[in-house]
């Protein structure tokens, strides 16, 4: 089995997924489980739209260890309340065969797991990324259709501005080797 990480694990569902269909012999879960009071995330699920606030947070990491209790009492699943960069500096390079990305969003903190993952994952290791692009389609798909016509998600919590440009995600992994 594989060695792999989620970056971004909320409550756990994609979690599941990975658990089930890659059979990984260690997954690591990787997700801060903290409530952000900063104005930009007035609407994120982190932040404003976690009407519970602290307790939410706290109850959202106490679900994904009761979710995930036999695989973390086998050995095969280890739950990081901590950020990625944190997490990350915990393991030597090479450590983990592939690495799922699906954390903060914006554009500093999706370089910034780019960039730290890079070093983490083995040689024809994997990196998968899952973020917005800034790109017409992401804009109406994203914010007119999720928020505002469907209203799956809250009005505010995206920000187009923090979406990366698809040459931008290029670039950086050209950078990266």
């Amino acid at each position: 089995g594989s060695v792999g990480m989620e970056i971004g694990v909320h409550i756990g569902d994609f979690s599941r997924q990975l658990l089930d269909s890659v059979a990984p012999r260690e997954l690591h879960l990787v997700d801060p489980w903290e409530l952000s009071t900063d104005t930009a995330y007035a609407r994120a699920w982190y932040g404003g739209a976690a009407k519970g606030g602290t307790a939410e947070m706290d109850a959202r990491f106490a679900g994904v260890k009761a979710r995930f209790a036999a695989a973390i009492e086998a050995g095969i699943v280890t739950v990081h309340r901590s950020y990625s960069g944190d997490a990350l500096a915990g393991f030597p390079d090479g450590y983990f065969d592939w690495i799922y990305i699906d954390g903060n969003h914006t554009y500093d903190f999706v370089r910034q797991d780019l960039e730290l993952s890079d070093r983490k994952v083995k040689p024809g290791g994997l990196m998968v990324l899952s973020t917005l692009n800034r790109t017409p389609a992401a804009f109406a798909l994203a914010i007119v259709g999720a928020e505002y016509v469907e209203r799956l998600l809250p009005k505010g919590n995206h920000h187009y501005q923090d979406f990366i440009k698809p040459a931008e995600l290029a670039a950086w992994l050209r950078d990266a080797g």
